[in-house]
């Protein structure tokens, strides 16, 4: 049986992959949690895990997201991965059907995020430190007041 992994508010890494991708953080926050597997590539597979394998109630909330960002001229999911196909980038996602910009990526760490009108977000997923750890990081530039 697997033990169920903790997830844990944890302080902002001060060399934050997402945050050094922004010129500005307006809001950023991180949270950790502790793996036992130290295999390459950690940081995608959990990645993937964690938006492919979304509980219903976070698939409802981005539903009403798009629903009402839309009516504001702002992306949508949809929108996001109809432009990666225009583009030929399909690849370029995090997955085939998540609205994920793969910006850069290693075997310690995952970056990814979006522009729009509104704000541009970073998410990394990294390792942290030497003892199995992997810690989340969402940050935020604000480019007006919506």
């Amino acid at each position: 049986m697997n033990p169920v992994a903790v997830v844990l508010a944890v302080p902002l890494p001060h060399d934050a992959l997402a945050c050094r991708a922004l010129t500005r953080v307006d809001y950023a926050d991180a949270f950790g949690v502790r793996v036992d597997a130290p295999e390459r590539g950690l940081p995608e597979r959990y990645a993937r895990a964690m938006f492919e394998n979304a509980p219903r109630w976070v698939k409802i909330l981005t539903h009403l997201r798009d629903s009402i960002v839309s009516v504001a001229g702002l992306k949508t999911a949809a929108d996001l991965i109809r432009e990666s196909l225009e583009i030929g980038k399909p690849d370029g996602r995090l997955g085939a059907k998540l609205p994920l910009t793969v910006l850069q990526r290693t075997s310690d760490a995952l970056l990814f995020g979006e522009n729009d009108r509104h704000l541009d977000f970073r998410v990394s997923v990294e390792r942290t430190g030497m003892a199995g750890e992997l810690c989340v990081v969402t940050a935020v530039k604000l480019n007006n007041w919506m």
